[in-house]
């Protein structure tokens, strides 16, 4: 009986034992269960957590797309084209102004005297056009002397004269112009208009960089194929003939206005200091202006039984700046000059 009680108490340790251990288990499963293995409602959380991860990275990347450029146009902006400004679009101050231009039809016949001519007069800050014979102010011919405006910028910016005193030797030869017959400065040459000079200084500068900034300039129709000109001018002297004179060069009277404010509007490549410099050679030293600045130049060709005439120019009134240009076109008979261009010109500027 003894014995008998004392194997009871040994399987009574052994099952309470064995209990014991198996609670243990249980416990440390469930702990180690609850780690691995979150709630439904965790889950839930947790999933929710990744998606507005997922959302806000999502807006960031596609932010970052935004920024990139387009491949398309190799990565080019707007402002990749900022060299070349239309002038119906900025003003001489920078101001952007209405794409369609303002024409405006005027009637100024009474200034003409029976000469069929035509005028244009345009404000780049109202991108506004005042235009007599709107046809014929359309039509591109050559632009004659007028072109040394863009001549004298040229050689200055090309370095080949740097001042209003750079000179050139006169060869001796006899010319119907006597102001041509002497040595010539830049600021000479250009009031004078003396051919010989500026055919010179193109040369030195040649026909491939003539033709770049022309065609910067959106000049006429920009061609200059006939270098050395036609010979159809001045007796044929080569020294007198060029691609702008009655030669494969035109531009219309509207066109004279629009690169005129390009110029003068600070819209193209020139530097202002060359741009300041031949304004001062542009300078009209006529007695009453009424107060406004006139700044032109004048221009003549014959060419068979035609002849051209122009006075091109600006005014500038306070703050108020205009860009003109007076074309005049007549048989060669009639001996029209660029002289009589200007006083057309300045006769419509102080009606």
């Amino acid at each position: 009986m003894k014995i008998f009680r004392k194997k009871i108490g040994f399987i009574f340790i052994a099952v309470m034992l064995l209990i014991s251990l198996g609670i243990f288990g249980w416990g440390c499963g469930r702990k180690h269960a609850d780690t691995e293995a979150p709630s439904v409602a965790e889950s839930e959380a947790n999933l929710e957590k990744d998606k507005g991860i997922l959302s806000i990275d999502g807006e960031a990347a596609k932010a970052e797309d935004e920024k990139q450029p387009d491949p398309i146009d190799g990565g080019k902006s707007d402002q990749a084209d900022k060299g070349k400004v239309n002038p119906a679009h900025t003003s001489e101050n920078g101001e952007s102004v209405s794409e369609s231009p303002v024409i405006i039809k005027e009637d100024y016949s009474r200034y003409f005297d029976g000469i069929n001519g035509c005028a244009v007069f345009y404000n780049s800050r109202a991108n506004t056009f005042h235009i007599y014979q709107e046809e014929m102010a359309s039509v591109r011919v050559s632009p004659c002397s007028t072109f040394k405006v863009i001549s004298t910028l040229i050689g200055l910016e090309e370095g080949l004269v740097d001042s209003e005193e750079s000179r050139m030797g006169y060869d001796g030869t006899i010319y119907e112009n006597t102001t041509w017959n002497q040595d010539l400065n830049l600021k000479e040459a250009f009031q004078k208009s003396c051919v010989w000079y500026y055919r010179k200084l193109l040369d030195q500068v040649g026909e491939e960089k003539v033709k770049k900034w022309v065609d910067a300039l959106d000049y006429g129709n920009c061609d200059i194929s006939q270098w050395k000109g036609d010979g159809s001018v001045n007796g044929g002297a080569e020294e007198l003939n060029g691609f702008w004179l009655e030669s494969s060069l035109e531009i219309s009277a509207r066109e004279q206005t629009e690169v005129l404010a390009r110029i003068f509007d600070g819209n193209t490549e020139f530097q202002e200091k060359y741009v300041s410099m031949l304004r001062d050679m542009m300078k009209t030293e006529d007695e009453d202006t009424c107060g406004i600045e006139i700044y032109g130049k004048t221009g003549t060709g014959q060419n068979g039984n035609h002849a051209d005439a122009w006075y091109v120019g600006m005014t500038v009134d306070g703050e108020e700046t205009n860009y003109f240009a007076v074309r005049l076109a007549a048989a060669k008979e009639s001996r029209i000059t660029g002289a009589d261009a200007k006083n057309i010109a300045l006769r419509i500027i102080h009606k």
